[in-house]
């Protein structure tokens, strides 16, 4: 068991999941028959083949479940895992069945039509589960006669799986929904953690729900119950109007900051400027080769169809005046190569045709080529060897890449943090190629990435100054301060700017900066002391 100082690295492979919001605005409940109901046409869209339908639907109730005042039952939970896994088996995103996992493969009978040779199950059983992690120097404290629901159970402590996927709700004991909101991998709300690392108990009054629950059933709910949520409801809207005017007043005091903001930012892209070349500075051939177990969790596919017509024209006219034609072919290798069926006597000619070949253009192919296999034989060596000499030495444009070998590099901790926050950085510098929901994720798990690696990085530059306080650590703790601060600021800005939960990155802003000034942004920063 590791404590949250010792995770603080592993954590970062979460960070290219799905960020999904916590206690998002709530303008309406929203009950569980309508999420029974959501999840009936997600089925009915799957089943005319209504893909795009499946997305938009599933999105929208993972987005109104936060604002539910019903407890879901795990069986809810585990249909709707299912269905998000199979979204991303529709759009063939690895990341997304492992990141669904967790909730996915509960005690829910599968339905007759997916049986163990349902493509989704097998997809599943290949993909391994994230880090459990137990924070075993805190414990969990819910609010005064409450309990806490972990993925549809009792919770008593703070154990979690990291990039996966989990559904917390806060109970009295009415049985009534005091709070609902969604959890990324082990980054439990601080508001429910205490510093007592001692298990909650199971209150007297408090009873597990039937393990038998049809989650395709709709639930009857009592009128009188219904009746005191309207109440609540009128309450929490008066709440509301009170915190949109100290909203309101807190705008007005960023407003006459506009002006002292500007005059900063140019230093401040001077700053950005350095930090940058450190982040590229110091990285250890080791890093690339060091031994590693896990594989990534989706590949990011090639297109030859850009190409397809002049590449043709070239192979046969290579395939023509050629002795060596094992690798002449690179579009008919394409399918060997995702598939994992390159042979010795392919790798072997690719490589040599990689080394004096002089069309860049080419040179892309093959080395995509040689990546694919790679991973698909899970040559997890091979793999990083090849994508480092892609990125280093052939094209480092392209963000997918390097986002998807950032989040890589992540996995493997303080290790290879100058490597991690180095092609985090060159995806950044690319994310406009990204569009709409995707770039939102990508972008905010890369400036998570960078943050909580900058942060690791001053810590360590303080125990150093701590050991030694000379000048040299002093200036190192003072740079890797400035650097953590600067990127839970951007952190904080983008998940503003996006909807998204701002309270980690505020919290690590703050932590940093220590002023209150320098990290307010919305009304949740004004309200923090």
């Amino acid at each position: 068991m590791r404590t949250p100082r010792a995770i603080t690295m592993a954590l970062l492979a979460a960070s290219s999941a799905p960020v999904l919001a916590q206690d998002m605005p709530c303008e309406q409940s929203f009950s569980i028959n309508r999420f029974i109901e959501g999840m009936n046409a997600v089925d009915q869209a799957v089943a005319a083949f209504e893909l795009g339908q499946v997305s938009i639907i599933l999105n929208e109730l993972r987005k109104d479940l936060v604002c539910t005042n019903d407890r879901i039952h795990v069986n809810h939970l585990t249909r709707f895992g299912r269905q998000m896994a199979l979204a991303g088996f529709f759009d063939q995103d690895d990341l997304a069945i492992s990141y669904w996992k967790g909730l996915a493969e509960g005690d829910l009978p599968w339905p007759e039509d997916m049986n163990e040779e349902h493509p989704l199950r097998m997809s599943l059983s290949n993909q391994e589960r994230g880090v459990v992690v137990d924070w075993e120097d805190r414990g969990l404290v819910p609010p005064k006669n409450t309990v806490l629901i972990f993925d549809g159970a009792f919770a008593s402590r703070p154990i979690a799986h990291v990039e996966e996927a989990h559904f917390l709700q806060v109970l009295d004991r009415s049985g009534e929904v005091v709070r609902s909101m969604w959890q990324d991998g082990a980054i439990f709300d601080e508001g429910l953690l205490s510093d007592e690392p001692l298990p909650v108990e199971v209150p007297k009054w408090y009873s597990e729900p039937p393990t038998d629950l049809d989650p395709h059933v709709m639930v009857e709910i009592d009128n009188s119950l219904l009746e005191a949520r309207r109440n609540q409801a009128a309450a929490r809207a008066a709440q509301d109007q009170e915190k949109e005017e100290k909203r309101r007043m807190a705008m007005e005091t960023e407003k006459l900051r506009a002006e002292k903001r500007s005059a900063k930012a140019e230093k401040r892209a001077v700053q950005l400027e350095k930090r940058a070349e450190v982040a590229n500075a110091g990285l250890r051939p080791e890093d690339v080769l060091a031994a590693a177990e896990a594989a990534p969790d989706a590949w990011l596919g090639f297109d030859f169809a850009d190409e397809a017509t002049a590449l043709a024209a070239l192979d046969t006219v290579e395939l023509a005046g050629s002795e060596d034609t094992a690798c002449t072919n690179l579009i008919g290798l394409e399918t060997r190569a995702i598939t994992g069926n390159l042979e010795t006597a392919h790798v072997d000619c690719l490589e040599r045709r990689l080394r004096h070949e002089d069309r860049q253009t080419t040179k892309n192919k093959i080395s995509r080529l040689l990546m694919a296999d790679a991973w698909s034989k899970k040559e997890v060596l091979r793999w990083e060897a090849t994508v480092k000499r892609h990125l280093e030495e052939i094209d480092r444009s392209d963000p997918d890449l390097c986002y998807m070998f950032a989040r890589h590099q992540a996995k493997y901790g303080a290790e290879r943090i100058d490597s991690t926050m180095r092609w985090a950085n060159a995806a950044l510098a690319n994310s406009l190629n990204w569009e709409g929901a995707t770039r939102v994720d990508r972008v905010l798990a890369l400036h998570r990435i960078n943050a909580l690696a900058a942060e690791d990085k001053w810590y360590s530059a303080e125990d150093a100054f701590q050991r030694s306080h000379s000048s040299e650590t002093m200036l190192g703790a003072e740079f890797w301060r400035n650097q953590a601060k600067s990127y839970a600021r951007e952190w904080l800005e983008f998940a503003d700017r996006s909807g998204r939960d701002t309270e980690i990155p505020y919290r690590l802003c703050l932590s940093a900066a220590g002023a209150h000034e320098y990290c307010l942004l919305s009304p949740l920063a004004s309200t923090e002391n």
